[in-house]
């Protein structure tokens, strides 16, 4: 079974207000770990690292296990389906977005985190909330973790 493991001290997460995702959840920043999970029937591992004010770089293995879950059609087409509703592609010329993160809130959510833009190149940043099929594995799944893969 996939489970979310690392070294970190245990402690009532910190509550944080985010402009565009609202409360969030973190625990100590200096934690890192990985969080196993399913998304559209689809079994998911990715290395996380906690929000902190002193973002850790990103490594290969966080990218390429996030270029898995876009790799995945059903995902993107998801994703594109919530963009088109809110901004219309002629709103923009062309609709182009990317994924920058992923957050896994204390409520059993997914929201991918995506800046958009168009041929204007003015860009900003977008909650996409992913529903469906979204269960998590591990002692602490119950907390917001937020993964950056920029």
């Amino acid at each position: 079974m996939f489970g979310l493991f690392g070294s970190k001290k245990k402690q009532q997460p910190e509550l944080v207000k985010d402009e565009v995702l609202g409360d969030l959840y973190y625990e100590a920043p200096t934690w890192h770990g990985r969080m196993g999970f399913k998304l559209f029937g689809e079994t998911y591992e990715i290395d996380i690292d906690m929000i902190s004010e002193n973002d850790t770089p990103v490594t290969a293995a966080q990218k390429e296990s996030y270029k898995k879950i876009l790799d995945n059609e059903k995902i993107t087409a998801e994703i594109e389906k919530v963009l088109l509703a809110q901004f219309p592609e002629d709103e923009f010329g062309c609709l182009e977005y990317e994924p920058v993160s992923i957050c896994f809130r204390p409520n059993g959510y997914c929201a991918l985190i995506v800046y958009i833009g168009g041929e204007d190149e003015e860009a900003f940043g977008y909650a996409v909330t992913i529903f469906p099929e979204i269960s998590f594995y591990g002692d602490d799944a119950g907390y917001c973790t937020m993964a950056y893969f920029t």
